[in-house]
């Protein structure tokens, strides 16, 4: 096979940082005796072969990292060129403590908080799940609180001011989390302890996975 350009490895390590599924594909695809029988083909409509999957890798990853949030990536550079324009004496005012508070949100997560963050839709007056997440929301170690924020928000921790907006959880079928739009679906269960064996297994099956992406299904959990 064709010997690979020391730069692909790079841009696959970088890769391998945002997305680990897709950068273990493209890995793959470069160790490959032959990719032909793949069907990839480039963006300029050429297909992928031994000698050029590198660089069809490489212009993958660039538009994934670089070229398709490069108008977020512009406007973080500007908010960031704002702050450091900052005069020195503007920071004087902020005490360490305040202005890490300020840049990645509160250190410390509280259980009654996070449970008052919760709004129940679709649920009938005699379903018992959302008084059973409710307390156990509010027993959770920080640990465990920080995963169930990841599970429904992305987040993992609550930014300074709160949430920027409440998680909503619906009567669902099944189990699964939208975390772009803070929402949680979860079964009617008939047990503080079935709810708690779900939950907890979400929160496992989060953690295995690595990685957060947009929705999380569990199907495995029992409702």
């Amino acid at each position: 096979s064709a010997a690979m350009p020391c730069n692909v490895w790079d841009w696959l390590s970088d890769m391998e940082e945002f997305d680990a599924v897709i950068a273990r594909s493209m890995r793959q695809l470069l160790l490959m005796p032959d990719c032909s029988h793949c069907g990839l083909v480039r963006r300029c409509g050429e297909p992928v072969t031994v000698a050029n999957r590198a660089q069809y890798v490489e212009e993958e990853i660039r538009w994934r990292l670089v070229d398709s949030c490069r108008s977020q990536l512009e406007a973080m550079r500007q908010g960031f060129q704002s702050f450091a324009a900052l005069h020195d004496s503007s920071f004087s005012a902020f005490t360490c403590t305040e202005l890490m508070v300020c840049l990645c949100g509160e250190d410390s997560i509280d259980g009654d908080v996070l449970a008052d963050c919760l709004e129940f839709r679709m649920w009938d007056q005699t379903d018992s799940t959302p008084h059973f997440l409710c307390t156990l929301v509010r027993a959770m170690p920080p640990g465990d609180l920080r995963k169930f924020l990841r599970l429904c928000t992305s987040l993992t921790t609550i930014p300074l001011g709160g949430l920027p907006r409440k998680i909503t959880v619906f009567k669902s079928a099944r189990f699964y989390s939208h975390t772009c739009f803070s929402q949680l679906e979860i079964p009617d269960y008939e047990s503080l302890e079935v709810l708690r064996s779900a939950l907890y297994t979400a929160l496992a099956s989060l953690e295995v996975c690595g990685e957060m992406q947009e929705d999380v299904d569990v199907q495995a959990v029992p409702g």
